[in-house]
């Protein structure tokens, strides 16, 4: 989906955490990528502060895109991506943000909608939401939601409409059915949150059990 939206001379700021799917796609996509570090908002306004004083100095002479790059839960490390400041970064420096939720979805949130639920953001904060369905769907796959214009830009322009397939029947069904379930059960996403926090504390006060 990434190199459908960004070629050679866009921008893109990602977090240094995000999982190997997105660093391949960025790698893929050719665009100019700074990172910043770990959740760090204010390491985030620096990069961004940067770009807007380049800009300044030397204006690009090709209107380039421009992507903040994060994951509402991160893979690698586990950690809650502060959505809110995010955006009001990106909305100030005139980024649009891209929020993978493969890992958020069916775990935050009051419903398990993921990371803009959790803040309680309207999805229309940010401009692209995308997900593998493989994680708490239980199915393959995966999906990108956002504005009109920009699904039927990905839609016939992404590798993923070139060289793959639609899901087979029972594996659709299945993620319908986890989508259902989780719909009518909302209380096995606070049983997640329950669960989660319970072990965090049980390994910070244990730490041998890592052994």
């Amino acid at each position: 989906m990434i190199p459908a939206f960004l070629k050679r001379g866009d921008i893109v700021i990602r977090d240094e955490a995000v999982s190997y799917a997105i660093q391949s796609g960025l790698d893929l996509s050719r665009a100019f990528v700074k990172e910043f570090r770990h959740n760090d908002v204010a390491d985030l306004r620096r990069i961004l502060e940067i770009v807007a004083q380049n800009d300044a100095e030397k204006p690009p002479k090709v209107l380039n895109r421009r992507f903040i790059v994060v994951e509402g839960l991160y893979q690698n490390t586990g950690m809650v991506c502060p959505l809110k400041e995010v955006v009001a970064l990106a909305d100030q420096y005139k980024f649009r943000v891209l929020l993978e939720e493969s890992m958020a979805l069916g775990t935050l949130g009051e419903t398990g909608r993921g990371c803009c639920e959790h803040w309680g953001l309207p999805t229309t904060a940010v401009s692209i939401v995308c997900a593998s369905m493989s994680t708490a769907l239980a199915s393959i796959g995966g999906f990108a939601v956002a504005d009109a214009p920009i699904t039927s830009h990905q839609r016939l322009s992404s590798t993923g409409y070139c060289f793959s397939a639609s899901l087979p029947p029972f594996n659709a069904t299945a993620a319908i059915s986890a989508l259902q379930i989780m719909q009518k059960d909302v209380g096995r996403i606070a049983a997640v949150r329950r669960n989660s926090i319970a072990m965090h504390r049980y390994w910070s006060t244990h730490p041998q059990s890592w052994r």
